[in-house]
């Protein structure tokens, strides 16, 4: 939700060196423990190639401010969702807003996700018996596909739930890194 006060940046480079300040500014006020979230160590940049600053643009294209009145975008003829364009002003206040309830949350689940490192080897055994993949539409949108039907229940009971919790991070910040899930929008398909 936009806010009086929130400051908007023109582009995203733009934004990036506002929401770096932003996060500068909120560690120096943040005494020690506040300020662990800050340090983003549960956050598994390396497994995907990614910097924080990747993170810092997936959180501002979500927080564009969309000022047109088009239903229907040209570039996409499939429903849903903005396709294929950028949309400025970007709200930066509102990308701190939501990238701080991020980094509380993650830094609430540190100990969860960083024993075993979070990655593909150690949600594998999850992975294999939820039923999920992810693929992109002709839109380049990303799909994530959820087959409950294809599910392996009967396993999954023995399964810890915080394992279960894990790969739904992990498959998260695959999506979340992926630059034509930011800039083409998510399509969740369950069955």
């Amino acid at each position: 939700k936009d806010m009086g006060g929130d400051v908007y940046a023109d582009d995203i480079e733009s934004g990036v060196v506002m929401l770096q300040n932003m996060v500068a500014r909120a560690i120096k006020d943040a005494g020690a423990k506040e300020g662990q979230k800050w340090t983003f160590a549960a956050v598994p940049l390396q497994e995907f190639g990614a910097k924080m600053d990747d993170v810092y643009v997936a959180f501002l294209r979500w927080s564009g401010v969309d000022s047109s009145d088009e239903d229907e975008h040209e570039a996409c003829n499939l429903k849903g969702g903005v396709n294929k364009r950028e949309i400025f002003p970007i709200n930066v206040t509102k990308a701190f807003r939501r990238l701080t309830a991020y980094a509380t949350w993650m830094d609430e689940q540190r100990d969860i996700l960083l024993d075993p490192p979070l990655n593909l080897d150690s949600v594998q055994q999850a992975k294999n018996l939820l039923y999920s993949r992810v693929t992109h539409d002709d839109c380049g949108r990303v799909v994530w596909w959820l087959d409950l039907g294809q599910t392996n229940f009967k396993q999954m009971k023995h399964l810890a739930h915080e394992e279960i919790l894990r790969f739904f991070v992990w498959l998260s910040h695959l999506i979340m890194t992926d630059e034509s899930a930011q800039r083409n929008g998510i399509v969740f398909l369950d069955s």
